[in-house]
């Protein structure tokens, strides 16, 4: 195995332990010790690639993120219309965060974890970047969307990607919080709450002519 081949593998070793550490435990009780004994690599070795707890927290955030970009654009490519493309992204979102629900918890950490690193790092730049692609993907199929009629005219497609980005990454990020609470209190399923809250969210958006 090559250096670079060696170099790729630790990365996603360590990326990988860290996210289940930091999904288990969060990011303040997450040791280096207990990261790197989840990974099966020494610290000397961490420290070799990344310079704190700060910068694989990013990292993790960094592969996080570009899960979702997959999955959304996966959503976007499978249905005609722009807000079905829309619809069919919201499922493919619900999806990922089921199977991993530590998945947006984590990524909810940003703001606090950016305080404590003494320096932006090469993810938190990478992190922009996946950002920027995935609100121009979606104002691109929202503005497919009101051409193709399905979308309301008159909209700016830009603006409405960013709300609707956060809107919608912020609804499963406290569902990865505090979801199975207030579904089981309420009696809910979840199923149908995430569809009616979609429902809800992307109903704004769609084009119905009288």
């Amino acid at each position: 195995m090559s250096r670079k081949e060696n170099e790729i593998r630790y990365r996603e070793t360590l990326i990988t332990a860290a996210e289940h550490v930091f999904g288990r435990m969060g990011f303040d009780s997450a040791s280096i010790d207990i990261i790197t004994n989840e990974a099966g690599i020494t610290r000397r070795t961490l420290y070799r690639y990344f310079k704190n707890k700060e910068e694989l927290y990013f990292a993790v955030v960094h592969n996080i993120y570009d899960k979702l970009l997959s999955h959304i654009s996966r959503g976007y490519q499978s249905e005609k219309t722009g807000f079905l493309k829309l619809c069919s992204a919201s499922k493919q979102l619900a999806q990922l965060c089921k199977s991993n629900p530590q998945m947006l918890k984590i990524i909810s950490w940003q703001g606090q974890v950016k305080k404590k690193a003494l320096q932006d790092s090469f993810y938190q730049g990478e992190l922009m970047k996946l950002n920027q692609q995935l609100f121009e993907e979606t104002a691109c199929v929202i503005a497919d969307g009101v051409s193709d009629g399905s979308i309301k005219p008159g909209i700016n497609p830009r603006k409405i990607a960013f709300s609707l980005v956060f809107i919608m990454t912020g609804y499963y990020c406290l569902m990865a919080s505090t979801g199975d609470n207030f579904i089981s209190y309420f009696s809910l399923l979840e199923e149908d709450f995430n569809d009616i809250s979609m429902d809800l969210i992307l109903g704004s958006l769609k084009n119905d002519p009288a």
